[in-house]
C-alpha cells in the first residue's frame, strides 16, 4: 500500500538518499521493505538559526497494512487524487478551435485541447520568447516600446519576465499535473515538491521553447504577431478578426492577460458580459538582499546553500479602511520598467533561477475598490490605471525611466533627492528621483506610509537602510472581469470560454495554466471534434 509520510527533518545540506534511513525508522521497516522514495512536499524550518532543516514529506509503497498505518503516527494511506479522462461532447464544433493569447492559460488549454486531437490555432499578439527577449531588452536600455511585444505582451506572458514563481494556494490536482509538465519541458526537479517553487526569468525562455515544441508536435498551430481585433458571428458562425485575416471558428478561448486593454474595449463593444474587479496599486520596494536574509535566517544568514530569504507582509487594517500586502517578492532580484501602451509607465520584478542577486524587491500595495474607478463602467479601472500610469510615465521625461525616491522620505511624506551610493539603487541605472506621492491617490499612499511602519516592526531596517520605493506598481490583477457560468462558458455569448488572469479568475502562472486546463475541459465536454480537427 503507497502511504504518505509526513514531517520528516534533515539537517540543512543533507542527501535526499538520508530519507531512507528517516522512512524506514518511522516506518519500523528495513530499506529493503519499501519501494522508492518520491517527494511530495520540501519546506525550509528557519525557526532556530542554529539548527536549520528541510521539513518533508513523501510517499512510499510498503507492506503494511492500513491497521497497522493506522498506529504510525504522521502516516496514511495515499488516496486517489488524479484528474478524471474527459468524455467530449456530442455537440458540433465548427472549425478548429481558437485560443487568443499565449501566456500559461492559453498554452496550457493549448496543450489539453491538443492532447485531445482538438487541433486549436493558437493565437498571440506578441512574438516567440527568444525574439521578445531583445524587445525588452531595447525598452529597459533606451526606452523603445514594441506595444505588442514587450514585457507583458508575448509568449509566455508577463510571467515570462518575473520571478517566475510557481506557489499557488488552489487545491487541485491540475496543480501537480501543470508542475510534472513544466518539469518535462526543462524546469527543475525540485518545483514539483517545494514549498515555494521558483523558476527564474533567465530559465523560463528554454522552458517556453521546450513547451511550444511539445505543442506543435501534439497538433497545435501556433501564430505568433496575430493580434485579435474584433469577435463576432454571422449567420450562427462565430468570427475572429485579426490584424491579419478572418478566422471562422464556433469556440473561441480567451486567455489575453491582465493588460490587454484593447481586447477589452473591443468586448465591452461587442457587448460581451463584464464586469468591474477590485484590484491593487503602490509601489515596489528594493532592499539589500542581505537584509531580507537577516531577517528571516537571524545569525544564519549566510550559511551555504540557504535560499535567498523572503518575506510575506499583510497590514490588514488602516485609518484609510484599505489593507496592505507585500506582492510578487523577487529574492536577489531586480526592479524593471513596464508598459504596453504608449506614453504610461508601471514597474516590476524579476529574479535568476539562483536568486544571486544583490537586492530583492517586492510589490507593496493597498486595495482599490471598484467605488475608487473612474467610472462606473466595466473599464473604469483601466482608466484608473492609466490616469496614474500616464502621470509615472511624465514624470521621467517620458524616457521610461522609473520614478524612484528613498523608502524613508515616502514613509514620512517628504522627498529629498538622495545620493544614489546611499540607497540600495545601484543595479538599475535608469531611473529618475521623483516625488512617488504625486503618482499615486493620496489614500493609497496613506495606507502605505502606514503599513510601512508596521513592517518595519516585523523587519528591522526596512525603513531606512539605503531602501528605495519605485513607482508605480499597477498590474497586480485584472481589474475586469469576463463573466462567465458554472461551465466556463461566457454567459452572454455561446461559444466563447474565458480564461486566467484576463478574464479575471487566476493569479500567478500555476492557477492560470490550471484554469487554462480546465477552460479547455469545457470545450470538450461540451464539444465534439470537428472534421477539421
Amino acid at each position: 500500500m503507497i502511504v504518505r509520510i509526513t514531517d520528516l527533518k534533515l539537517p540543512l545540506g543533507s542527501p535526499t538518499h538520508y530519507l531512507g534511513d528517516e522512512v524506514a525508522r518511522r516506518l519500523n521497516l528495513t530499506a529493503d521493505d519499501f519501494g522508492p522514495i518520491r517527494i511530495r512536499r520540501r519546506a525550509l524550518d528557519a525557526r532556530r538559526a542554529s539548527y536549520l532543516q528541510y521539513v518533508y514529506t513523501v510517499e512510499v509503497d510498503t507492506p503494511l497494512t492500513e491497521r497497522a498505518i493506522a498506529s504510525i503516527a504522521g502516516v496514511e494511506p495515499v488516496r486517489a487524487d488524479s484528474v478524471a479522462p474527459v468524455v467530449p461532447g456530442s455537440h458540433e464544433m465548427r472549425g478548429q478551435p481558437v485560443i487568443v493569447g499565449a501566456g500559461p492559460a492559453g498554452l496550457f488549454a493549448a496543450w489539453r485541447l491538443s492532447e485531445y486531437g482538438y487541433q486549436p490555432i493558437l493565437l498571440e499578439r506578441g512574438k516567440p520568447v527568444e525574439d521578445r527577449r531583445y524587445d525588452t531588452a531595447a525598452f529597459w536600455k533606451n526606452g523603445t516600446l514594441d506595444p505588442d511585444s514587450n514585457v507583458l505582451f508575448g509568449e509566455g506572458g508577463a510571467g515570462a519576465f518575473s520571478d517566475g514563481k510557481l506557489t499557488s494556494r488552489i487545491k487541485d490536482a491540475r496543480r501537480e499535473e501543470v508542475l510534472g509538465i513544466l518539469a518535462m519541458c526543462g524546469a527543475p526537479e525540485n518545483i514539483v515538491y517545494d514549498a515555494r517553487p521558483h523558476v527564474g526569468t533567465n530559465r523560463l525562455p528554454y522552458i517556453l521553447r521546450e513547451l511550444r515544441t511539445r505543442l506543435l508536435a501534439q497538433g497545435t498551430e501556433i501564430r505568433f504577431g496575430t493580434r485579435m481585433t474584433d469577435l463576432g458571428d454571422t449567420n450562427g458562425m462565430r468570427y475572429v478578426d485579426t490584424n491579419h485575416y478572418r478566422i471562422d471558428s464556433g469556440v473561441v478561448v480567451l486567455a489575453i492577460g491582465h493588460s490587454a486593454r484593447d481586447t477589452y474595449a473591443m468586448l465591452a463593444k461587442r457587448n460581451i458580459a463584464l464586469e468591474p474587479k477590485p484590484f491593487a496599486m503602490g509601489i515596489r520596494v528594493q532592499h539589500s538582499q542581505e537584509l531580507i536574509d537577516r531577517a528571516q535566517y537571524g545569525r544564519a544568514a549566510g550559511t551555504q546553500g540557504l535560499e535567498a530569504g523572503e518575506y510575506v507582509l499583510t497590514c490588514a487594517r488602516t485609518n484609510v479602511g484599505r489593507a496592505v500586502y507585500s506582492f510578487c517578492m523577487c529574492p536577489g532580484g531586480t526592479v524593471i520598467p513596464c508598459a504596453s501602451e504608449p506614453g504610461t509607465l508601471c514597474c516590476n520584478g524579476m529574479s535568476g533561477e539562483h536568486r544571486s542577486g544583490p537586492y530583492a524587491n517586492g510589490a507593496i500595495v493597498a486595495e482599490v475598490s471598484t467605488r475608487d474607478f473612474a467610472d462606473d463602467t466595466p473599464l473604469g479601472g483601466i482608466e484608473l490605471q492609466r490616469v496614474w500610469e500616464r502621470k509615472a510615465f511624465e514624470a521621467t521625461g517620458g524616457t521610461y525611466a522609473l520614478p524612484v525616491m528613498a523608502l524613508d522620505d515616502f514613509v514620512r511624506g517628504e522627498f529629498r533627492k538622495r545620493s544614489r551610493d546611499e540607497l540600495a539603487l545601484r543595479r538599475f541605472p535608469r531611473a529618475e528621483f521623483v516625488d512617488l506621492h504625486q503618482l499615486l491617490p493620496e489614500t493609497t499612499t496613506a495606507a502605505i506610509r502606514q503599513a510601512s511602519k508596521q513592517f518595519n516592526r516585523q523587519i528591522r531596517g526596512w525603513i531606512g537602510s539605503g531602501g528605495v520605493a519605485f513607482g508605480i506598481e499597477t498590474r497586480t490583477s485584472a481589474p475586469v472581469r469576463i463573466l462567465r457560468n458554472e461551465t466556463g462558458e461566457s454567459i452572454s455569448t455561446p461559444g466563447l470560454f474565458p480564461a486566467g488572469e484576463g478574464a479575471g479568475y487566476a493569479g500567478g502562472i500555476i492557477s492560470a495554466a490550471v484554469d487554462g486546463l480546465r477552460a479547455a475541459e469545457a470545450v470538450i465536454k461540451k464539444y465534439a471534434r470537428s472534421h477539421a480537427s
